[in-house]
């Protein structure tokens, strides 16, 4: 019984050191834009939203010694399309505060 008992602690042991393991979900920082704010507006006229998104720019970032930052504004139909086609043109996906506004805005 003290045998079975030892090989499922070690089992047991051995699941877990490998699935609690801390880089699961790791991706590079130059892999992602890193928002920094983010407007959205309501275009009456033309009955669509136009979103405006502040980034943190990490190629030019890392040769001066101050942050720069891009401007991207697109306009669309839905915050989801937008927010497709910002990913689309710059290539990165997004983090910040775009994610979790968003998740929240209603037309």
């Amino acid at each position: 019984m003290k045998t079975l008992s030892k090989i499922l602690s070690a089992l047991l042991s051995a699941v877990m050191l490998i699935s609690l393991s801390g880089c699961w979900n790791y991706s590079e920082i130059d892999d992602m834009n890193i928002v920094a704010g983010v407007a959205i507006d309501k275009n009456k006229k033309e009955n669509n939203l136009q979103l405006t998104v502040e980034m943190v720019d990490t190629q030019e970032g890392m040769q001066q010694s101050q942050a720069s930052f891009k401007m991207i504004s697109l306009t669309g139909n839905t915050i989801f399309d937008i927010a497709r086609n910002m990913i689309s043109l710059t290539g990165k996906s997004c983090c910040g505060a775009m994610p979790r506004s968003l998740s929240s805005v209603r037309r």
